[in-house]
């Protein structure tokens, strides 16, 4: 992340609140067998994305973020991320910390430019939630999830998360998204300037290729998939530290995001580095093949 001043808060909602009551049923469950939790809780790949505000000085305005963390379950974790801070964009910056967990599954991390957040863990290391107490200039909170240990690829030896390599064969199938963002700045082909909601799928080849059906509302101005169909097609590439982008061309306009990916390809979260001007990550997990119930 932009650890000078940027930690999180989960952008898809529904994700964030249906994993808080995970988090909640995991304690329920595990407190009756005396869980206990230390640093080697946290281990391995965890995704996030999210976003919030700066209050204070120069930099004030929303911000989104997306990136993993790899915890090496002995107090030690690094980070990469790509930012965009009221139309200011940073791009798959590194970053590394160190991190204490107590018996009771709360814990704290602390990353390079002074920022720390308080850290809520299930007891299983599946997934934790946390909230930023320095500094207290940005206001956020945050959910991250872990990237299952291995990957899943044919043609590959399997790796644990830390080392695993990604390609584009690493992202296959349909991902719903949902999204929430704003828009800082009004342009000539853009928007108008203030909140939007994004809700749709994307679906990779596992080759480069990717396309979209998407509906719209930018602060009032409704686009909806029915009767037409907004669809995009676009490519995307994937490098071994599994972090990657999407281009997409429409209306003349060229829209990109950096996507931060599970090795097995489960999940992968993305913040959107172009238009500048729309300020929005999220997060994107691969639906199943065949529906519950079949």
């Amino acid at each position: 992340m932009r650890r000078r001043g940027l930690w999180a808060a989960c952008v898809v909602l529904l994700v964030g609140v249906v994993g808080v009551l995970a988090v909640g049923t995991g304690f329920a469950n595990d407190e009756d067998d005396g869980a206990k939790c230390s640093e080697a809780t946290l281990d391995g790949m965890y995704l996030f994305a999210f976003d919030g505000s700066t209050i204070e000085g120069k930099d004030q305005g929303p911000f989104a973020v997306a990136g993993y963390d790899v915890f090496d379950s002995n107090g030690h974790v690094k980070s990469v991320d790509s930012f965009n801070a009221n139309g200011s964009v940073g791009r798959k910056v590194h970053n590394s910390g160190t991190y204490t967990v107590k018996a009771d599954c709360t814990g704290t991390a602390t990353y390079g430019g002074g920022v720390q957040v308080d850290l809520f863990i299930a007891p299983d290391g599946s997934m934790y939630t946390w909230v930023q107490v320095k500094p207290k200039s940005d206001v956020t909170s945050g959910f991250e999830l872990r990237g299952t240990a291995k990957r899943v690829d044919e043609n590959a030896k399997e790796e644990d998360a830390a080392g695993a390599k990604c390609s584009e064969a690493t992202l296959h199938g349909m991902y719903p998204v949902a999204q929430n963002g704003v828009v800082v700045k009004e342009t000539k082909k853009g928007p108008p300037r203030g909140p939007f909601a994004v809700a749709g799928y994307e679906v990779y080849d596992g080759n480069g290729k990717v396309n979209g059906v998407f509906s719209f509302n930018f602060d009032g101005n409704v686009f909806a998939k029915f009767p037409n169909n907004f669809r995009d097609d676009g490519t995307y590439t994937v490098k071994a530290d599994c972090t990657g982008a999407t281009i997409y061309k429409s209306g003349g306009v060229r829209y990109t995001t950096d996507l931060l990916i599970a090795p097995d390809g489960s999940m992968f979260t993305w913040v959107q580095t172009n238009p500048p001007e729309r300020v929005t990550a999220g997060f994107e997990l691969r639906g199943t093949a065949k529906r519950v119930g079949d």
